[in-house]
């Protein structure tokens, strides 16, 4: 589908410009819009910078934290996506949701919490996925956050082929089409909003200031990239929780106690055990 190469929405700091523009804003309002299932009057940024309970933690700030109708809207952009990051977005999530916890009457300044993962290299074949906490017959301990993750490459895959007319879908398929899957997604059905995200975008990539800044297609191969750093970290955060539980096993500490410190089964720590001896 690509002809040639064009940086796409997808880009870092690509999203974080042209989600300071008018048009870049109102097909965010949009997908909102969508996602809550009601008008949204007013979109006010928010600081991206969040909280962190000490200064030996480090600083963290997301892509693009909104406010709107008394609700907080987290934006994550990820070219990479598997259970490391999922966590750790998470983990922004709901920090952010204890800072804004009070005592008393008034429990939350906002309504409701939710975090949007805008995802590339998905582990999942759904166009988009819904996460909650709630118990196994699906009663909500928390009824106020939300995670939701999109599928990107299957959303522009069913836009690009006119599959699903889907307001949401066609709107986010525009944050990672390149020209050419623009100008046919919009002829097949898109609105004002869609064609004017299109044409900054579009501008944005024709100026110089812009151009030194990664294509997809030099986008995937850093993506590749980041995927082995990914999977070299969690193998590395694997071997070392069987070594610390070898320790333990040296020592001879109860496997159920060393299953519950580490989080490995006692299926496996059994069989750490049966090699150490």
């Amino acid at each position: 589908m690509i002809k040639e190469k064009e940086i796409t929405a997808m880009s870092d700091k690509m999203f974080k410009n042209i989600m300071k523009t008018k048009s870049g804003l109102n097909l965010m309002k949009g997908i909102i819009e969508e996602v809550l299932g009601e008008k949204v009057e007013k979109l006010e940024i928010l600081n991206p910078e969040l909280k962190v309970p000490n200064v030996y933690i480090r600083g963290k700030n997301v892509d693009l934290f909104v406010k709107c109708n008394n609700q907080r809207i987290f934006v994550e952009v990820n070219n990479i996506y598997n259970n490391v990051i999922r966590e750790r977005n998470f983990s922004y999530l709901m920090a952010q949701y204890s800072n804004n916890f009070y005592i008393g009457d008034k429990y939350h300044q906002a309504t409701y919490y939710c975090q949007l993962n805008i995802n590339r290299k998905c582990n999942f074949k759904d166009l988009m996925k819904r996460y909650y906490m709630q118990s196994d017959d699906k009663v909500k301990a928390v009824t106020n956050v939300e995670m939701i993750d999109f599928n990107m490459e299957k959303i522009l895959e069913k836009c690009y082929n006119g599959t699903t007319k889907d307001k949401l879908y066609l709107y986010l398929s525009m944050i990672i089409a390149d020209k050419d899957e623009r100008d046919k997604i919009i002829k097949n059905g898109g609105d004002k909003n869609m064609k004017d995200f299109s044409e900054i975008l579009s501008n944005m990539s024709e100026d110089e200031y812009y151009k030194g800044w990664c294509t997809r297609e030099e986008d995937n191969a850093f993506m590749d990239y980041q995927t082995g750093l990914e999977n070299g970290k969690e193998e590395g955060m694997k071997e070392g929780t069987i070594s610390i539980a070898k320790k333990m096993l040296e020592k001879n500490m109860d496997i159920k106690d060393i299953s519950e410190i580490t989080g490995l089964s006692m299926e496996d720590i059994s069989k750490l055990k049966e090699t150490n001896n």
